[in-house]
């Protein structure tokens, strides 16, 4: 009814071959100020699609990543053509999963994940920072940052992500703290403490 549609089946090779003109979405400073530049869409139905599919992406990511790669490239072509909403940072973070780890380009990915976050800042979407901070700590950040202060980040997530009630996305930041504790040699004892 929303007028997206996704075949189930995909491969890498398929997902390859969807990115291959990727060009037109290089993020430049042009790129931030036409998001904050921009207006809430109009169109109801695009709207919705890009709510449907940030509902589904966590799913998705377990079930069909390759599937998700598609789905977050359709949510950055919409949000370019129909303009941003708050649902667009999702498209904009897990577009930069694609960029990470399909096509191993960690500096454009990190930028695509800084851009969700102007995303939110020109919404003020403040209930959806904690879910693109935990996003960002286990994404790009795993390159560019050690795992020492990923540690403290995934800690503040989790408080955060309670604060808001995303239960689900605490649990994610939970095990991933604990094993990047486990990965930096802190003692599982303390761990089990903290936790």
């Amino acid at each position: 009814q929303l007028g997206e549609v996704f075949p189930w089946n995909i491969s890498r090779d398929d997902v390859l071959l969807a990115f291959r003109s990727e060009k037109e979405h290089i993020v430049c400073n042009e790129t931030k100020s036409r998001i904050l530049n921009s207006t809430m869409q109009i169109d109801v139905k695009k709207k919705w699609s890009l709510k449907l599919m940030d509902l589904i992406a966590p799913y998705l990511f377990v079930l069909r990543p390759n599937l998700l790669s598609l789905i977050a490239k359709r949510m950055v072509d919409i949000s370019f053509q129909h303009g941003f909403v708050p649902e667009s940072a999702t498209g904009f973070f897990l577009h930069s999963y694609t960029l990470i780890n399909i096509f191993d380009n960690i500096e454009e990915g990190y930028r695509w994940e800084k851009l969700a976050l102007v995303i939110l800042d020109r919404f003020d979407a403040h209930s959806r920072y904690p879910k693109v901070k935990f996003y960002l700590t286990i994404f790009a950040a795993t390159w560019k940052v050690p795992f020492q202060s990923s540690i403290v980040e995934l800690q503040s997530c989790h408080r955060e992500l309670l604060l808001v009630g995303d239960i689900e996305f605490a649990a994610f930041s939970s095990q991933r703290y604990i094993k990047y504790c486990i990965i930096c040699g802190k003692s599982l004892i303390d761990v089990e403490k903290e936790c």
